[in-house]
This record gives C-alpha cells, structure tokens and sequence, in this order.
C-alpha cells in the first residue's frame, strides 16, 4: 500500500511540474506506465548523419532522466555513413531507444529492458510499460527530473525539475 501512495503523489507531483504553457512536457507515472510528451515542430524531412556533424558525435536526443536512470531516443553520427533524409517516423527508425543506469558521468546499457518511442499529435512520446523496468526506475524514490533535447525544434534544450 505505501508503494502505492508514493506512486499516486509522484503522479501527481509529477505532471504538476512538467505542465505548463512554457514548456508543454507532460508526464505520467503509475506502476503500470511512465510516458513523458515532448512537443515539437515537424520538420517535413530531418537529415541525419549529416557531413558536418563530426564522427561519433550525437545528431538527435530526445530522453529523460529519472534518478540514476535515463531513458529515450538518440541517434550519433558514425564513422564512414552517408548523409541520409526522410520523415520523422524514419529517424526514429534509424535511431536507438534505450534504458541506461547512469554513473559518474557515463552510462550501463540495460539491455533487458525497452523504451517506446513514437511521433504523435505533434509531440514525441517516451514511454515505458515493462513493470520490471518501472519498478527498477522508481524503486528508490527518485525525486528529481531532466528531459533533454538535442537536434528537435523546442523551447527548451534541457527542463529539469521535481518529482
């Protein structure tokens, strides 16, 4: 019962922080479900691996990070890849979605568990559905919030905030 309360009030903390008109991110988290909505303007065509992005460098990030975890999108510039174009359903497709344990500045890829990723009503949707990885996320009470932005058109490149 007291996981439950904990998860009823940082929903409800949660969204408050995250909604407002500045920013327009929206989230919600139960033990059934996390999804942060991140507006942003479409382009008609996005262009990735482009020729004057340096190798290895990051072209597109869209993620979250809960605590000593992050969660999202994101798409680097490889050595030796050709310039590529199409819409934003194809840069997701050509991208990585992945859960990492964050740690003194680097990152564990968690390969057990997914994030989904997907373009609706203006907005990317980060979500998370597997009741192993929410648990995981959230199991020790996390209180603060970064969602970052790279590569997409947004107000705001990073919001942190409260849980």
């Amino acid at each position: 019962m007291k996981n439950y309360l904990f998860i009823f009030v940082l929903l409800l903390s949660s969204y408050a922080c995250l909604s407002n008109e500045k920013t327009s991110i929206t989230s919600s988290l139960s033990t059934h479900s996390i999804q942060f909505t991140i507006p942003i303007n479409n382009d008609k065509e996005y262009t990735w691996f482009k020729k004057r992005t340096p190798d290895n460098h990051i072209e597109y990030e869209s993620s979250v990070q809960v605590g000593q975890f992050s969660f999202g999108f994101s798409i680097f510039k490889f050595p030796g890849i050709p310039e590529e174009r199409g819409d934003i359903n194809s840069l997701l497709n050509i991208g990585q979605s992945s859960v990492w344990k964050v740690s003194n500045g680097s990152g564990e890829l968690l390969e057990n568990h997914n994030v989904n990723i997907l373009y609706k009503d203006s907005a990317l949707v980060i979500s998370i559905d597997n009741p192993e990885t929410i648990k995981l996320i959230l199991e020790n009470n996390p209180k603060e919030f970064e969602v970052r932005i790279i590569g997409f058109e947004h107000n705001n490149k990073s919001l942190s905030g409260q849980l």
